[in-house]
């Protein structure tokens, strides 16, 4: 999560950035909380930005994870190594069986660890939507 400080302390406005490319998306104004609201404290949701979300409907997002990552809380926030691929839907149901397919195909995204992406063959280059 980025905060800006737009005018020093007096300003309560934050820039929530995308859960999937981690880029800018979602200007937040803090209207009610001003100085209770502590500067460490974020808002995080797991709503792509548009460019994120156009690019599910073309297929999966594979977001590369570190192998010992723990997927914990009630929206994961795992270690993410720089690989960013969106895969075609018709290769994932021939990738993926079960649980995992089913979770692709709802939600549109999956974090893979490096193991696996490595033996994969993916690339390890960050691609960002532009």
């Amino acid at each position: 999560m980025d905060w800006i400080i737009m005018i020093g302390e007096l300003s309560h406005v934050g820039m929530n950035t995308c859960y999937f490319c981690n880029e800018p998306s979602e200007i937040l104004i803090d209207r009610r909380l001003k100085k209770t609201l502590p500067r460490n404290i974020g808002v995080m949701n797991m709503r792509p930005c548009t460019k994120c979300e156009d690019l599910m409907k073309q297929g999966i997002l594979l977001i590369s994870i570190k192998n010992d990552t723990q997927m914990q809380g009630p929206i994961p926030n795992p270690y993410r190594t720089g690989g960013w691929v969106i895969i075609k839907q018709e290769a994932i149901e021939r990738m993926l069986d079960g649980d995992f397919l089913k979770f692709a195909l709802k939600y549109r995204f999956m974090f893979i660890n490096d193991e696996a992406w490595d033996a994969m063959g993916l690339p390890r280059n960050e691609i960002h939507p532009d």
